[in-house]
């Protein structure tokens, strides 16, 4: 990671996951070196950390042990671009090498304030340079204060930083090198060709073939650990929920995003599930498992989806043909029928007025049994209460819901 070699460094990571002990991990309360190559520069090395420290199962938190499913996440999505960072007081000098930046492939943000610069660097997994003004005055911060900060940060320390301004600089501000180890001088480029010289070459981009492999290969990685609840990565994955989300919509991680969001104990994860559910336009195996993650989350964390979307499946359940498909909605009906909470408690429900008559319905099962409310009373078929309960959607009119 130090000589920036990013696919030697995904190969060490790789071999030093097959001999660390994990009890390792936490032992010493300092970052592991593959905790601290989840925000190393490179791409390739921090996929290689993430799922290194997946494979080795870890039982308890340790440091840096919160950035494992974040780091995955991303990478199930599209990935974006390389970014570089650039801080600098001075916007016209500063859009000046943004731009240089842009043109050797760099995703550029410029800040004009150290502690927003880092900010900048320290919250996104893409960054992969950061370049700070020597004049750098503008603010707070000043530019130790900027290099403090950017070097005792855990998701900033691996960065290169270069330090730029005129060709007297080194001379100058020599001591700058001793007290920030891996900070390095530049001198101010006139030119992108001049720039990609000086920093020995343009950032490394990946393959749309190496971007399916990684999404895809991440997508397995979150739905294995979403499949261990007592991983301490668990607990991560509600806030990469977004992340999945857009990783169902993906056909090379779509299986691999409904296992894992089947986990995630939020209204999103369970709504997006019975969208694909209900999508006609998907693909029926995807429709199946998804239907398997959605009644298992209710039956985890409770009913969480909408009241429109309750109707939908009511009535997809009803028409269903497939008798396999007929039989994965059948254990979301029985999970929301099992765990249904009052009407008037439920996001976009409204009550049913007294005395209105309940539709009726198609038989039930012959395997159903019809379990008795607490006034002594045998329940109607889930897809009776929730229709009777909700107001139907129109955004489905394809469904045939009367």
């Amino acid at each position: 990671m130090a000589d920036g070699k990013d696919e030697l460094a995904a190969v060490a990571a790789t071999a030093l996951g097959q001999v660390t002990d994990r009890a390792l991990l936490s032992r010493t309360g300092h970052p592991h070196p593959l905790a601290e190559a989840l925000s190393a520069p490179g791409v390739r090395v921090q996929f290689a950390a993430a799922k290194a420290l997946v494979e080795l199962a870890p039982t308890q938190p340790f440091p840096g042990s919160s950035r494992v499913v974040p780091t995955l996440a991303r990478f199930a999505t599209s990935q974006r671009p390389p970014r570089a960072v650039v801080i600098d007081g001075n916007p016209n000098r500063g859009n000046q090498l943004a731009g240089s930046l842009r043109a050797l492939g760099y995703e550029t943000v410029l800040e004009t304030s150290g502690d927003q610069g880092f900010r900048a660097a320290a919250e996104s997994a893409d960054v992969e340079l950061v370049v700070v003004s020597h004049a750098q005055a503008h603010g707070a911060w000043n530019l130790i204060d900027i290099l403090t900060n950017l070097k005792s940060d855990a998701r900033t320390a691996n960065l290169p930083v270069y330090i730029y301004g005129p060709l007297n600089l080194e001379r100058d501000r020599f001591s700058l090198l001793a007290s920030f180890p891996g900070a390095r001088f530049l001198v101010q480029p006139t030119s992108a060709a001049i720039l990609e010289t000086l920093l020995g070459g343009r950032p490394a981009k990946l393959t749309a073939a190496e971007r399916a492999g990684y999404a895809s290969e991440a997508a397995l990685l979150l739905a294995r650990i979403a499949g261990q609840p007592q991983s301490p990565y668990a607990a991560d994955l509600s806030a990469s929920e977004p992340k999945l989300t857009i990783a169902l919509n993906q056909p090379e991680t779509s299986q691999a995003a409904s296992s894992a969001l089947g986990e995630v104990p939020n209204p999103d994860a369970q709504q997006s599930l019975a969208d694909v559910v209900l999508d006609l336009s998907r693909p029926v195996e995807l429709r199946r498992t998804s239907a398997s993650q959605l009644a298992r989350s209710i039956q985890r964390f409770g009913p969480l989806v909408s009241a429109d979307q309750e109707a939908q499946l009511a009535a997809e359940f009803r028409g269903e043909a497939d008798s396999q498909f007929r039989a994965a909605l059948g254990t979301v009906i029985a999970a929301l029928r099992a765990q249904s909470p009052p009407p008037a408690t439920r996001p976009g429900q409204s009550m049913r007025p007294a005395g209105a008559s309940v539709p009726t319905t198609s038989a039930p099962p012959a395997n159903h049994q019809p379990r008795a409310s607490s006034n002594g009373q045998a329940l109607h078929l889930l897809s009776v209460s929730i229709v009777s309960r909700g107001g139907l959607s129109s955004k489905r009119p394809t469904l045939g819901i009367p």
